[in-house]
């Protein structure tokens, strides 16, 4: 049973040493491996019954029974959930709904979109909303669609005559000053000066 404490003893001072938030898919990996390393001790009883009548008995060759023991068990469970869940058909589902949020901003850049209209046209909270946006442009979803507004202002006011505040309001900007303002900062010139050019 010595081996046993030991065992405990060491796992505990390694999920110690781990930091707080560091890490945790390691500590959980810890646990899961001492956790089972322990289940396997009850196995050493046959072991220890062994292993005297092959004249080996050692802590040692104890623990490292426990040690193979919890970490083929481990392999096989990770086995397991790898052919269980197809990464593949998640990670397609996920461009899919973000790719049909995507349309939808595209259709409705003019009107005065949040980000719990976008996400409800996906069926989703608008964290998950948020964090696809930042994982397939970086940006969040308003910040995307203010880009999306400005990119479709420039193209109108390089290819079509309309005054400068019809074409704010058309891409959704209440404010001209705003537009202006916004404008400015993405392409360094204001909207006349930029036709201008």
């Amino acid at each position: 049973m010595n081996d046993y404490k030991d065992i405990s003893k060491e796992k505990d001072r390694i999920i110690r040493k781990t930091k707080k938030g560091y890490n945790r898919v390691i500590r959980g990996l810890l646990y899961v491996l001492f956790g089972f390393a322990s289940i396997n001790y009850n196995l050493l009883g046959f072991v220890d019954k062994l292993l005297p009548t092959i004249g080996l008995v050692s802590p040692v060759i104890n623990l490292t029974v426990l040690a193979i023991g919890g970490l083929s068990t481990v392999i096989g469970g990770a086995k397991i959930i790898k052919n269980n869940i197809n990464f593949n058909k998640i990670v397609k589902e996920e461009k899919e709904l973000f790719q049909s949020m995507l349309s939808f901003v595209h259709s409705h850049y003019q009107d005065p979109l949040t980000v719990r209209q976008i996400a409800a046209y996906g069926i989703i909270n608008k964290n998950r909303c948020t964090d696809l946006f930042r994982k397939y442009t970086r940006l969040s979803p308003i910040k995307y669609l203010n880009e999306y507004r400005l990119y479709m202002a420039k193209n109108l006011i390089l290819n079509t005559k309309k005054p400068i505040s019809e074409i704010s309001a058309d891409v959704g900007y209440n404010q001209i000053s705003h537009f202006i303002e916004q404008f400015r900062g993405a392409y360094g010139l204001s909207p006349l000066k930029y036709r201008n050019q």
